[in-house]
């Protein structure tokens, strides 16, 4: 039976805009094998795992575990922490390390939300840009295969900058990866596109590979990514968006003004699985035209 990612691949479908929302990133370390619901099922203890999901979710941002591609499991040993947040026009990127897993509650505090807005706290030091490539094989065959080789390979070279990563969304588009700092959220990710995304800058890539930034709404998530492609402009402060309803509008750096209809696109004779051994759903995919 074809796997999902190579359906869709070979149907052309776009990855335009389907990043997930998350106004910031928190990665915690967690070695060894991670199930489906991976904050829940993994070797982290549930009760945290779920609480942890709960925290950041309600904050806006999106809660990842990592593990090194290199590394065996060490249950004793202090965890790393990645957090990718900031304003979208200035991202930061920071990192620590907890003793024990359930620290990362103190840190993060009664507001942190605050992370998706705010400087980098002082409680993370900064560092190198970071990918984080999605490996989660217990969600969909395609991220085990596709992402865990990535990932590998990546690691050979950059062996602090390259994390395997839980759920990342669309693994209909795997191997999928998130850059940090930009939240610039991957599809069809091969070595060469990995090496360019380990810059941390924001890249210009066609509607194949550029799923969105994920700090940015919907409709502007998919402006953006379609503006930067058009353009090949990649300065996070080369336009202001604003939505109302379809319409984003933009307003370049430059004064000029233009408005985009964003909506979805959709085909009544194609259908596609979303995840491998699932039935076939309709397609449909975000498009951009000038208003």
């Amino acid at each position: 039976m074809q796997n999902c990612a190579t359906a869709w691949s070979e149907a052309d479908i776009p990855a335009l805009g389907t990043a997930p929302d998350a106004r910031f990133w928190v990665a915690l370390e967690q070695p060894g094998p991670w199930g489906a619901k991976a904050f829940t099922q993994s070797h982290l203890d549930p009760a945290l795992g779920a609480r942890l999901e709960e925290l950041v979710a309600t904050a806006g941002g999106r809660l990842l575990l990592v593990r090194s591609p290199a590394e065996r499991e060490d249950a004793a040993a202090p965890r790393r922490v990645l957090v990718g947040g900031g304003p979208s026009a200035s991202p930061w990127l920071g990192r620590c390390t907890v003793t024990r897993p359930e620290d990362l509650i103190h840190l993060l505090g009664t507001e942190p939300a605050a992370l998706a807005t705010a400087p980098r706290p002082d409680w993370l030091e900064p560092c190198e840009p970071v990918l984080l490539v999605c490996s989660n094989g217990k969600r969909d065959r395609c991220c085990a295969v596709s992402g865990g080789r990535l990932a590998r390979s990546l690691a050979v070279g950059h062996p602090e900058q390259v994390w395997e990563a839980t759920h990342l969304g669309g693994h209909r588009f795997a191997a999928t990866a998130l850059a940090l700092p930009s939240r610039q959220v991957l599809a069809r990710v091969d070595e060469a596109l990995g090496h360019r995304a380990l810059s941390g800058e924001l890249l210009c890539l066609d509607a194949r590979h550029d799923r969105g930034r994920s700090c940015l709404p919907q409709r502007s998530r998919v402006a953006d990514a379609w503006l930067r492609d058009r353009d090949q402009v990649a300065d996070p402060t080369a336009w202001a968006l604003t939505e109302q309803d379809d319409l984003v509008r933009v307003v370049h750096a430059d004064g000029r003004v233009e408005d985009l209809l964003v909506c979805r696109g959709s085909s009544e004779e194609l259908e596609l699985p979303e995840s491998c051994g699932k039935a076939a759903v309709p397609v449909t995919w975000w498009q951009v035209e000038p208003a």
